[in-house]
């Protein structure tokens, strides 16, 4: 953990419980280990309703099942998005492929043998409710006659069994919630589901621990990256060819993010208060990208546009919009990111897909400060300001990163997110080259703006649930960094507080919190 980190732990109170027995990071994913006549096989139900879950959630399976030494079943009880996912090779990890009878069979499984906590949780708590009505009831009672001294002891008898079962209710309902997954009928199942993922969460933050994250961002700077078998490889290397992807010219991945592929609808209850966040916040206009296109085609790179068709139409020199093309496939997608030199990504699903590649992003008009920052040494965000709607005023970076914005995040009715400049994103893109060809010491200002943004996902983590499950991993937010030219125009629009004795630049390095990129 780093300096920040464990002072922030040591003042609350907190403390690392995330955890399993093994050690291993909690993760919201079922995770089923069937154990017969000495083999073992490792089921895993991956998220994948969301296009950046799935393959993250691979990533960390694959992490979760290396040391197991069990093969693997890659299964998803929800619809998806990319079926390329499934044909994707973790290295150090036997993977089955994928039928409809494997799903089915892994689902049954899945049902039959992984534990219903909800339902458990419940049903004791009904329980508990009861016999709190029949105790109450029984304080109310007087017996007379003479077997009234005999009817007395029994009932009182009675009572202490009553009080007993209730104790041993209250208790077994939290160590429920503490460790949901103690009550798997298969003893090697301890991972949380994601149906009480709530409980698990309320339960921590009850106890004053620090609570589950799901964002493992430690474990990401470490994962092994996954590849192709040969004969994809090649596959999808003719297909490119034939749509005019040359072999022979960098690639950059780029994509804007548009309403189309998730309908970006608006909830409102009676009153008409917006109820969640409105994902057209994280949407751009994609000809802002046009002029840092260019710089990128004029330097020699060839351009791959990602998304789905519902997109605006891209026709540019050098540039191939494979999210409009005929030719199009999920596996296509995937191996193009995973050529790329880097990615200037949306906040949207291929922005986490790149972690499975090993892919440098370079992250653009980003709306969430704290959960968007870039976690490997060479990543590289800008993010949008932020206007407030009834007064007017463009937000402080310290409103920014503060309960001021997240308690109204991305609330339309609240705040205009302003897209990025075209020329702030040139400025990115070109700073995003140089530190791809070796410029890869961090400036003071770049850490300075990290330390802020470090010690304000670790504080609003401990209350808000949506900067706890993307921000801070147990005090760890990332080693990448804020671009220098954005930071630089950022700050002399509004001046951030300068760094402490206590945190200048070389006392961050040595405590781990600003991990220079030759050492990552």
């Amino acid at each position: 953990m780093s300096e920040i980190g464990r002072n922030y732990f040591s003042k609350t109170g907190t403390s690392e419980v995330d955890v399993d027995s093994s050690g291993t990071r909690r993760l919201k994913q079922r995770r089923l280990m069937l154990e017969f006549l000495g083999h073992r096989l490792l089921i895993i139900d991956i998220r994948t309703d969301q296009y950046g879950h799935s393959g993250y959630e691979m990533l960390m399976g694959a992490e979760y099942a290396r040391p197991k030494g069990a093969p693997v079943y890659f299964t998803n009880s929800l619809k998806e998005p990319n079926k390329g996912i499934w044909r994707l090779k973790p290295p150090g990890v036997t993977v089955i492929p994928k039928t409809s009878w494997g799903d089915w069979l892994a689902l049954m499984a899945l049902k039959t043998r992984y534990p219903n906590v909800s339902d458990n949780a419940s049903r004791i708590k009904k329980e508990k409710a009861a016999l709190k009505a029949q105790l109450a009831e029984r304080e109310t009672v007087k017996h007379a006659g003479p077997l009234a001294p005999i009817q007395s002891r029994l009932f009182k008898l009675k009572s202490r069994m009553l009080k007993r079962q209730l104790d041993k209710d209250r208790l077994v309902l939290d160590q429920m919630v503490k460790d949901p997954c103690s009550f798997a009928r298969w003893p090697a199942n301890r991972d949380q589901d994601w149906v009480v993922s709530f409980m698990v969460q309320r339960y921590f933050k009850a106890q004053g621990h620090a609570p589950p994250s799901y964002l493992a961002r430690r474990r990401i700077i470490d994962a092994q990256h996954v590849g192709f078998s040969p004969e994809d490889d090649a596959q999808c290397r003719a297909l490119a060819r034939s749509l005019g992807v040359p072999e022979d010219r960098p690639l950059v991945f780029l994509h804007v993010r548009e309403g189309g592929f998730k309908e970006d609808l608006i909830n409102r209850d009676a009153e008409g208060n917006i109820l969640k966040r409105v994902d057209s916040t994280r949407n751009a206009d994609i000809r802002t990208y046009f002029p840092a296109i260019d710089r990128l085609v004029a330097q020699g790179y060839f351009v791959v546009r990602t998304g789905d068709p519902s997109m605006v139409k891209v026709e540019r020199p050098g540039v191939f919009d494979l999210a409009t093309s005929p030719g199009r496939t999920g596996l296509l997608e995937l191996h193009l990111l995973s050529r790329s030199r880097f990615m200037i990504a949306s906040e949207s699903g291929p922005y986490h897909i790149a972690y499975m590649f090993g892919v440098p992003t370079l992250l653009i008009n980003a709306t969430d400060i704290l959960g968007a920052y870039p976690i490997r040494p060479f990543d590289r965000y800008i993010f949008k300001r932020i206007k407030e709607k009834a007064s007017g005023e463009i937000l402080t970076f310290k409103d920014m990163i503060a309960e001021r914005h997240y308690e109204k995040f991305r609330n339309i009715d609240v705040f205009e997110y302003l897209d990025n400049s075209p020329d702030e994103i040139t400025a990115a893109v070109d700073e995003m080259l140089e530190m791809l060809a070796g410029k890869t010491e961090a400036t003071p200002r770049q850490i300075q703006f990290f330390e802020q943004i470090l010690e304000a996902a670790i504080r609003l983590g401990k209350d808000i649930y949506y900067i706890r499950k993307w921000g801070a991993d147990l005090g760890f937010l990332g080693s990448g960094y804020i671009c220098h030219s954005f930071a630089e125009v950022l700050h002399g629009e509004q001046p951030v507080v300068e760094a402490t004795a206590a945190t200048a630049p070389d006392q961050l390095q040595s405590a781990g919190l600003a991990p220079s990129l030759q050492e990552g």
